[in-house]
């Protein structure tokens, strides 16, 4: 059973990513916790700030001032999901050396408008039709999934800090 909290806000962050997403070099990182059987189907593509060489800066994206900001770009192909589930952090814990939870936020970017086919939900609060640049952020134990029902690419960045 999940804890039901609020999502803690929704908004548009009021600036572009200013290089092409698009073309980073994702790769599928499977997560035991989330998808057991290793499905291609379940989770997408990520490339994180642990992957990156130094070639990226996105501390621009950390508007909020979070402590411990880290980043991922996230592509999700067509005929994808992300089943609900909590967070749970633990190579964000252990890279921090953070060990008080309840200071963990995240925050969802949708990189493009949305289209058809393209879902996310927090604390059984359904989003559709955002626009580019538009956030859902919540706290350390909100449940969440998302899927791509359409027949374009979903990309988003997701952003995780302490507070």
């Amino acid at each position: 059973m999940y804890l039901i909290m609020p999502v803690l806000q929704t908004g548009n962050l009021g600036i572009a990513v200013g290089m092409d997403f698009r073309n980073l070099p994702y790769r599928r990182k499977p997560d035991a916790v989330i998808d057991n059987m290793n499905n291609p189907a379940v989770l997408g593509e990520m490339f994180a700030d642990m992957d990156n060489n130094g070639s990226y800066n996105f501390d621009y994206l950390n508007m909020q001032g979070w402590n411990n900001m880290a980043w991922c770009f996230y592509r999700l192909n067509p005929g994808c999901l992300v089943p609900k589930h909590v967070d749970h952090f633990i190579n964000y814990m252990k890279y921090y050396k953070i060990e008080d939870r309840s200071k963990i936020v995240r925050m969802l970017v949708f990189l493009e408008d949305w289209k058809s086919g393209h879902y996310f939900e927090a604390n059984n609060q359904s989003f559709t039709h955002w626009r580019a640049m538009d956030y859902v952020m919540w706290s350390n134990d909100t449940p969440h999934l998302g899927g791509n029902l359409g027949d374009e690419v979903r990309y988003t960045v997701q952003i995780t800090g302490t507070i």
